[in-house]
């Protein structure tokens, strides 16, 4: 068991690096580092647009997050008779919700997008009474959903910046990132063997690309949500009614890829704070290195929650485990590390000292 103790904060600042100019053809279109949700480059990415079936993001997050991909689930009517894409299930089909889901995001299955809201949410109305309460809850103030699918409705809209959020919510499962980075699947319905192949093109294209969903409606226009991935460092790249989205996207990753790297901005030994521990004053030391992906010419909020074991018991002697610290990109976790006991802080050195280093460590080698 561990306890809280005190919360940290840094800022740190890196300088531009070149980079060639870009441009897209779509309405609304961003890049952001999937971590710590840094924007990279934007193009009216607050704008509200219709989305069509990169909807089924959020479908799909739900899904994996609320249900287990091994459930089996019985087909009705309604989901039979969605117009528009569909993986061709019949009324009483009893099929996986993990096929179902290969279905929604390989072969973008209307019909497999009402199975999936019905099971989950009992009722289409209230899977997507979920979707909205999702999407409040990651912050996104340009969405709402009114289907599980895409379909257009012109109450039914997000933002290019909302969908990468929505995106880098959804990596965080692992087996939303196996689905998407699926070239080819086969599903069994009981009845009939379907087989997909991957709309998403980038997988083939794109060697960087490890994943995405493809939307299309006449309304909407073409929407692509795809992600990135080099040196440990992962991209989303969101376009929405982009007639040229494939080589777009490419041109998006290129450039943000030249804009952003890893830097090691916490080294094993550095003091995070002093504390006093049972009547001793301690310095409490960063247990390993720490590095954050960082987009040149931003600034990065950092804070730092320490927690202290417990179970800490006798005399706290130099380089001890005594807990962790959980690192955040403003609001967004990226990371724990362990922290250590280290002399007595009867020096009196301060976070704010040490962080002083920190940051001045990272400027000089940036």
């Amino acid at each position: 068991m561990v306890k809280k103790i005190i919360a940290l904060f840094m800022c740190v600042c890196f300088f531009p690096t070149p980079a060639s100019a870009v441009s897209t053809g779509a309405d609304g279109a961003v890049v952001i580092e999937a971590a710590t949700r840094q924007i990279i480059y934007s193009n009216n990415c607050h704008e509200r647009f219709a989305l069509a079936s990169t909807t089924k993001i959020m479908t799909a997050a739900l899904a994996i997050e609320n249900g287990n991909t091994t459930d089996l689930v019985t087909v009705s009517q309604n989901a039979q008779n969605q117009e528009g894409s569909s993986i061709y299930l019949r009324t009483n089909d009893r099929i996986t919700l993990e096929d179902l889901l290969y279905g929604l995001m390989l072969n973008s299955g209307n019909d497999a997008a009402v199975a999936i809201a019905e099971y989950i949410g009992g009722s289409t109305e209230n899977f997507v009474k979920m979707m909205n309460e999702k999407a409040e809850e990651l912050g996104c103030r340009d969405t709402h959903f009114t289907n599980p699918s895409g379909l257009y409705d012109k109450n039914h809209y997000s933002s290019a910046y909302d969908m990468a959020i929505i995106m880098s919510y959804a990596m965080e499962n692992d087996e939303f990132k196996k689905i998407i980075s699926t070239k080819e699947y086969q599903i069994n319905t009981g009845n009939s063997v379907t087989y997909l192949r991957n709309h998403n093109k980038l997988l083939w294209q794109y060697e960087k690309c490890i994943g995405g969903k493809t939307g299309f409606t006449k309304l909407a226009g073409r929407c692509l949500v795809t992600c990135a991935e080099r040196d440990d460092i992962t991209l989303i790249a969101v376009t929405l009614n982009d007639s040229d989205d494939w080589r777009d996207h490419k041109n998006l990753y290129e450039y943000s890829f030249e804009r952003t790297t890893k830097k090691n901005i916490i080294k094993r030994n550095d003091i995070l704070c002093t504390r006093k521990i049972r009547g001793q004053r301690i310095n409490i030391l960063a247990g390993e290195n720490f590095t954050i992906p960082y987009v040149s010419g931003k600034k990065s909020k950092i804070s730092c929650k320490i927690y202290l074991s417990e179970k800490i018991n006798g005399e706290i002697r130099v380089g001890m485990n005594i807990g962790s610290a959980r690192i955040y990109s403003g609001k967004y976790y990226i990371g724990t590390i362990p922290v250590t006991s280290g002399q007595s802080g009867d020096n009196k050195q301060t976070f704010s000292r040490s962080i002083d280093y920190i940051l001045r460590h990272a400027l000089l080698n940036r």
